[in-house]
């Protein structure tokens, strides 16, 4: 299999990568780390 990143521009590599990383953080974080604004609870 060859390799695609001669074939995919270096802004979109930057974009995945960025997605990949917060995909990431989506995962360590819970609702309950949200402000009550965007469905966190409120203390």
């Amino acid at each position: 299999m060859g390799a695609y990143g001669p074939l995919i521009p270096t802004e979109d590599r930057w974009a995945v990568i960025a997605y990949l990383r917060a995909l990431q953080l989506s995962w360590l974080e819970t609702t309950n780390d949200l402000p009550p604004q965007q469905g966190g609870l409120m203390k």
